[in-house]
């Protein structure tokens, strides 16, 4: 709603704008919304590549879902694109090791 309202105002989102957006959808376990605002990063805003905080959203939100496969496949994305890993990332893969786990153990 208020991305909307920002967007009518003709004010332009940045790349903090967008990875908030990413962050909040990923929080809320919406990782199509998420990688869908990530995707047009790229294309609204001209940037060649997103930068590590944008990265990072989509991989935690994937951690926290426990989807470990999704997650690893965004931070091989991140290392291919030339960006280099941060504790933060290795933290969030981590988690989503945890996650997957936990998640087998309770079917």
């Amino acid at each position: 709603e208020w991305f909307e309202e920002l967007l009518a105002q003709n004010l332009k989102p940045d790349s903090v704008s967008y990875t908030t957006l990413m962050e909040a959808h990923a929080r809320g376990g919406h990782m199509a919304s998420a990688e869908r605002y990530f995707d047009q990063i790229q294309s609204f805003l001209g940037l060649r590549q997103p930068s590590l905080e944008s990265y990072s959203a989509i991989i935690n939100g994937h951690a926290r879902l426990g989807n470990l496969d999704s997650a690893a496949k965004w931070f091989g994305d991140m290392e291919r694109n030339g960006l280099t890993a941060t504790v933060v990332q290795f933290n969030q893969l981590l988690r989503a090791c945890a996650e997957s786990a936990t998640d087998e153990r309770q079917a």
